[in-house]
């Protein structure tokens, strides 16, 4: 990958990867509602909404990424001709890509959701819900490593929220999560590794803004509404949920009381007696007191059963991330990751690896440039050590950065951008970044063990491989000499046992060496 603008190393000696240049994907129109994630293997999928020049159509498209690749062009997953909304992607651990989507038609709405297997062949698509006439919007999608399928999406019309359980080959049934309400918003859910469901949402109950949640585990019916943050005049808005394979969780949301004014603050899940009769901790504190924060711009992910890192953004434009040592106290050791020039971007999103990596993405946009941002926390650190930026000049307009991390720790970060959202001629651009912390391998290498003075013999790297960019090859012979390729032809000129060195080194600077013995004879 070549460098884009990308930001120096901050308290780390681990060289970041370096962002792509803009990828040959390229769509008439302008980009929104942009998803990315990967497994443990390092597949990745990417999926937006395409608004067509004209406004007359949005269909979702989808982009994927095998290990050691760059980003795929992108397919339509929808009809062309559908207007679609809150796009989600999800991947499997044996490779499976699940893409959903709300899609309209006049009054009429539903969730479409389709199945790619790992070799890429497209599944059918299929209706998860449909409303005749209510409006459906703000999908979310998760998956399990497993094939193990939830949605969470809003009832607009009818202020009810809605979910379906099942596999990525197929959802069951949708079921109203809570009804008799005057509003919903904001529905999230989350799986624990067997399955279990547990869906959040932000209700408005007479004069009430409250978050509330329902457990809907795999061999049970739903569980109870339970009310996790709002009443006795506290509103709380727009949750943000993150679940630990095991079960419990925590949920981020927008806290407003007349006494403390708007604050980012957290609720924390434990399931120490069964997934079904868990219960939520009192409300805490993650911003600072009395810092002023953006509604809506806000992440969370867990790095424990009880501990969690958190990212939001400030009304100033810094984006800053704490962390949670366990449930009943504040989140602590803010560390401003970025600040935007203008105090103008989007909602950072956060990302955790199986090994406890972690990964803060988000967009930030200048007067004649946007640019897609990260920071990652390496497994085991205390503290965000890299931060990188990928600036595409003279582009107004971008969807936000998202990221996502596989088993090594590499973080894929996607977003796409235009150069004029009102143009008739607008085309938007895919663009990345890449954070690679494992160096090349290779299975072995090829070369005579024996060669005669004077007669070329062959050597080759035999099975290279790195899950996040190119590798180059470099070949010293013992005689001062070098060449360069993953196959190479050399003789030498004096008798003599040689060290051979091959030197795989990729985008990111990771290198790997590998020596051999050659003796020249004759």
């Amino acid at each position: 990958m070549l460098a884009a603008g990308l930001l120096a190393v901050l308290g780390t000696t681990v060289p970041p990867s370096l962002g792509a240049p803009p990828t040959p994907t390229s769509l008439p129109g302008t980009a929104r509602d942009v998803d990315v994630a990967v497994n443990a293997a390092g597949v990745a999928a990417m999926t937006w909404t395409q608004v067509s020049p004209d406004s007359t159509s949005a269909p979702t498209y989808l982009s994927t990424r095998a290990p050691g690749r760059g980003w795929g062009a992108a397919r339509l997953v929808s009809d062309a001709s559908a207007a679609t909304e809150s796009s989600q992607v999800e991947v499997a651990r044996d490779g499976r890509v699940m893409a959903a989507w709300v899609e309209h038609h006049g009054e009429r709405s539903r969730v479409r959701y389709r199945t790619y297997a790992a070799n890429g062949t497209a599944g059918a698509q299929r209706t998860a819900l449909a409303c005749s006439r209510n409006r459906l919007t703000d999908l979310d999608l998760d998956v399990t490593p497993a094939g193990r399928a939830a949605i969470a999406v809003t009832d607009f019309t009818g202020h009810r929220p809605l979910g379906a359980v099942g596999t990525v080959a197929g959802l069951g049934p949708a079921r109203v999560l809570r009804s008799g309400a005057r509003g919903s918003w904001s529905p999230q859910v989350e799986l624990s590794d067997s399955g279990d469901a547990l869906f959040v949402w932000e209700s408005e109950v007479g004069d009430d803004h409250l978050v509330e949640s329902r457990a809907w585990p795999a061999d049970a019916a739903p569980g109870p509404v339970a009310v996790v943050a709002g009443g006795a005049g506290r509103a709380a808005r727009n949750p943000v949920l993150a679940m630990a394979p095991a079960g419990p969780a925590v949920v981020v949301l927008a806290h407003d009381a007349a006494d403390t004014g708007p604050q980012v603050r957290y609720a924390a899940r434990d399931v120490a007696g069964g997934f079904g009769s868990g219960g939520w901790s009192a409300v805490g504190l993650v911003s600072r007191e009395g810092e002023a924060t953006l509604d809506r711009s806000y992440a969370a992910v867990l790095t424990g059963p009880r501990s969690a890192v958190a990212a939001y953004t400030t009304a100033a434009g810094d984006v800053v991330t704490a962390a949670l040592a366990a449930p009943g106290s504040a989140f602590a050791g803010h560390q401003r990751v970025s600040a935007w020039n203008d105090g103008r971007g989007g909602t950072p999103s956060l990302s955790l690896s199986p090994t406890g990596a972690v990964v803060v993405a988000f967009a930030s946009r200048t007067r004649d440039a946007y640019s897609g941002n990260a920071a990652v926390r390496r497994s085991g650190a205390a503290s965000f050590g890299v931060t990188m930026r990928s600036t595409a000049p003279g582009t107004t307009s971008g969807t936000n950065a998202v990221g996502a991390l596989d088993d090594q720790g590499n973080a894929y970060i996607a977003w796409l951008t235009a150069g004029c959202t009102t143009c008739p001629s607008a085309r938007s651009t895919l663009r990345e970044l890449g954070y690679d912390v494992v160096a090349p391998t290779l299975t072995g290498v090829r070369a005579p063990r024996r060669l005669r003075r004077g007669v070329r013999g062959t050597l080759a790297v035999l099975g290279v491989r790195d899950r996040v960019s190119a590798v180059r090859v470099r070949w010293q012979f013992g005689d001062g000499t070098s060449a360069a390729g993953a196959t190479v032809r050399k003789a030498w000129r004096q008798r003599g046992a040689r060290t051979v060195t091959v030197v795989l080194t990729d985008a990111a600077g990771n290198t790997t060496r590998r020596s051999v013995l050659v003796r020249v004879t004759g």
